[in-house]
């Protein structure tokens, strides 16, 4: 460490900020359409195809509205039951 600052500026943690609110509504969302425990939705969510996708930026799916993510997820969901 050659003593630079270590901090990220605020728009990165304002970013992340909003980021994890999004996945908590998205979460929910998809509980609710499953009938599943908010423990249990957010388990699958953080093991999903989805949310890789969603957190690595792929094809700017953060930008999708909740309901299309929830909806995402409900299907990934149904396909990882059959």
């Amino acid at each position: 460490h050659g003593g630079e600052t270590l901090m990220r500026p605020l728009s990165f943690y304002k970013k992340a900020m909003e980021l994890q609110k999004k996945y908590a509504r998205v979460i929910k969302l998809f509980a609710e359409k499953e009938h599943l425990s908010l423990d249990d939705a957010l388990d699958f969510f953080y093991h999903s195809l989805t949310y890789r996708l969603i957190s690595e930026g792929v094809s700017d799916l953060h930008c999708m509205s909740d309901d299309y993510l929830a909806e995402e997820l409900r299907i990934e969901y149904q396909n990882a039951k059959k």
